[in-house]
């Protein structure tokens, strides 16, 4: 019996051996489909934001540093934008391919095949870059602007450090993996939506396809984008009605990333995808960035909806008023609508109203409009609105005591606080002035003699004795 209850335990044992030793299998993409607090995205890292609200919208990992692989691109841009923007470049500026610079670039570095002496304007470079992902027209670019590629990266991460970013370190312009060059979805977005602001750079992200024909310019090239959101000129199935920017990247160790924006109605979503790895049955690996990214920007556009979650009007709440001559009570109302975007999902009725009033006792006499307190409207914990809760009429206060309590609000104003401590101040600058003119225009005092040169004198006045 022993040796058979050990079989059935090495048995047992040897089939939940793969179970632990093999990793965890992912969710599949579409397994929350309908979002909510369960949706999950197959990557290593995720983001949504919402631009023109300015709010974090979905987030997975989004601090976790990735390898950014061609994502980098984004910074070389801006940079490029913010200069050209300050005077400091021009478009028309033309930049010409050198032997050291060509010899200089890393393996895989000279992707659209440049020669030595090829010679192409700034913009055309910048499409290099974008549209067509060109590395070595990141390196161009970023000798044209700093004089050198290290000098342009020591740039890039102080520009990154000026944006908030606290996890990313750049070490070249271009994406092509290096050990020490990573990056975080939310530091992404800073840099992006930096980006967004600039009109150069969102011509750039949203361009499909571009020729570069200078005429000292080795051979034409024809440029399309990579990004299938935008077109689905090389490979169909993939663009997003909505989309507008901004890039891909990918490299082995970096799996594929994508920054991906769009605009439906008035409504300007990013969505920050790194590491995504695990396509679905029979799909490219490579595809799995875009159908997440457009999956992430359609539940964003479906699952949260600009509401109103309190009216200016509403009657909130009725407080008694001490001190009153007449009513003694006052009702408060919001100092205007709170408006948000908020999850479709929740009930209104589920949004929790707090009222902190600014004093426990309301006193006469109270001013219509007068700031009583603050309404916060929040659900699950977030926060989506406050706003400063008035006096919806005013309320007189009773005889001596009503006057009393209008002189000490009227001293303890900011207004008169201020004016005091000025009077105070030059009162004391004048003082201090009179008192050195009074110290000016005293008479030096004689120094007294003392009893010692008096008798000296004597002395020296006194004839000689005779011996």
């Amino acid at each position: 019996m022993k040796i058979r209850n050990k079989f059935i335990s090495l048995l047992l044992a040897a089939l939940l051996l793969p179970a632990v030793l093999l990793p965890a299998a992912a969710a599949p993409a579409d397994s929350t489909e309908d979002g909510g607090a369960d949706m999950w995205i197959a990557a290593g890292s995720a983001l949504l934001y919402d631009v023109d609200n300015d709010i974090y919208l979905y987030e997975q990992n989004a601090d976790g540093r990735m390898y950014p692989a061609a994502l980098v691109k984004t910074m070389t841009l801006l940079l490029i934008a913010e200069a050209i923007e300050r005077g400091e470049m021009s478009l028309t500026d033309t930049f010409t391919v050198t032997s050291s610079l060509l010899e200089g670039l890393p393996y895989g570095g000279n992707t659209l095949g440049m020669k030595e002496g090829d010679i192409l304007t700034v913009d055309d470079l910048l499409y290099c870059a974008t549209v067509g992902s060109a590395n070595e027209a990141c390196v161009f670019l970023a000798v044209a602007m700093a004089g050198s590629e290290a000098a342009f990266v020591a740039r890039m991460n102080q520009r990154a450090e000026e944006l908030g970013c606290t996890g990313t370190h750049f070490t070249n312009p271009h994406g092509l993996h290096s050990a020490n060059q990573y990056t975080t979805a939310r530091d992404m977005l800073l840099i992006t939506r930096e980006g967004l602001r600039h009109e150069l750079f969102r011509s750039y992200v949203a361009c499909t396809q571009y020729i570069v024909q200078s005429e000292q310019y080795s051979g034409r090239r024809y440029l399309y984008t990579a990004n299938y959101l935008l077109s689905g000129k090389v490979v169909p199935g993939y663009t997003y009605p909505y989309a507008n920017g901004v890039r891909t990247g990918y490299t082995s160790e970096a799996g594929n990333c994508l920054i991906a924006s769009a605009t439906r109605g008035n409504r300007t979503l990013v969505a920050v995808i790194l590491n995504a790895r695990n396509g679905s049955q029979g799909e490219p690996t490579y595809m799995l960035s875009f159908r997440e990214g457009a999956r992430l920007l359609d539940w964003g556009y479906t699952h949260f909806a600009m509401r109103t979650l309190v009216r200016q009007t509403e009657l909130l709440q009725e407080l008694h008023v001490e001190l009153a001559r007449d009513n003694d009570y006052v009702v408060l109302h919001p100092a205007e609508d709170v408006i948000a975007m908020v999850p479709s999902d929740i009930p209104l009725e589920e949004f929790e109203r707090t009222i902190t009033l600014n004093d426990e006792l309301i006193r006469a006499p109270v001013e219509a409009g007068e700031v009583l307190g603050q309404l916060t409207v929040s659900a699950n914990g977030e926060v989506y609105g406050t706003v400063d809760l008035l006096a919806l009429a005013s309320v007189d206060a009773m005889g001596v005591l009503g006057t009393m309590r209008r002189v000490t609000l009227f001293f303890l104003s900011p207004a008169i606080r201020f004016l005091a401590l000025l009077v105070l101040l030059v009162a004391l600058i004048l003082t201090i002035r009179g008192l050195r003119r009074e110290r000016r225009s005293r008479k030096p005092i004689a120094p007294r003699r003392n009893n010692v040169s008096y008798l000296d004198d004597a002395r020296r006045t006194q004839p000689p004795r005779r011996r």
